[in-house]
C-alpha cells in the first residue's frame, strides 16, 4: 500500500512539476487526426494544447471545439504544446526536482510532519531553480542560433552611424 500512495505521488507530481512546459517536453508542429469513426481527436499525453490551424481546446482526454460545439472534427489538428513525459524520460535535474515535491506532497497529506515538510520542500525549491536555470539556458541559445538572430547580429556596423554625417560627429 506504501509503494502505491509513493507511485501515486510521483505521477501527480510529474503533472504538477512539468505541466508549464520546458526546454525538454515543449513540442512544435505536432498533428492529431482524428479518429475515423467517432471522428474525435485523442489527446491523452498532452498537459496543453494550442491549436494552429482550427481552434480547439483540450477537455478530458480529447479535444473540443467550442465553435461549434462538438468533440468531432473533419480533419487534423496542428498544434504547439506541452508533452507529459514519463519519469524515465525526464532529465535527471527534473528527475529530482518531481521526487522532492512528491516528497513535500507525502508530507504534507500522509505523514502530516511539518517539519519533514519543511525540509522537503528547501530541497524541492533548490531542484528547481537549477531546472529553471537549465531551461532558461537552453532557451537562451535556441534564441541567439535561430536565423533572424544570427542574420540581426551579422548586420550591425556599429560605425555606420558616425560615417553618415562625416568625420566631425561623436565631437571631433
Amino acid at each position: 500500500p506504501d509503494v502505491k500512495i509513493a507511485e501515486k505521488a510521483l505521477d501527480a507530481a510529474i503533472v504538477s512539476v512539468t505541466s508549464v512546459g520546458y526546454w525538454f517536453n515543449e513540442v512544435y508542429n505536432v498533428s492529431l487526426s482524428p479518429d475515423p469513426v467517432t471522428k474525435k481527436i485523442n489527446c491523452t499525453g498532452y498537459t496543453k494544447i494550442i491549436s494552429q490551424n482550427q481552434y480547439a481546446v483540450k477537455r478530458g482526454d480529447f479535444l473540443f471545439d467550442p465553435h461549434n460545439n462538438t468533440y468531432e472534427f473533419d480533419k487534423a489538428i496542428i498544434f504547439d504544446g506541452v508533452e507529459l513525459l514519463a519519469f524515465e524520460l525526464l532529465p535527471e535535474s527534473v528527475q529530482e526536482a518531481v521526487q522532492y515535491f512528491a516528497a513535500v506532497q507525502l508530507c504534507t497529506t500522509d505523514l502530516e510532519d511539518n517539519v519533514k515538510r519543511g525540509e522537503e520542500q528547501e530541497f524541492y525549491n533548490n531542484a528547481f531553480v537549477q531546472v529553471k536555470g537549465e531551461d532558461l539556458e537552453v532557451k537562451r541559445r535556441n534564441a541567439q542560433s535561430s536565423p533572424r538572430a544570427q542574420a540581426a547580429r551579422f548586420r550591425v556596423a556599429p560605425m555606420r552611424e558616425r560615417r553618415r554625417y562625416g568625420p566631425n560627429f561623436g565631437g571631433r
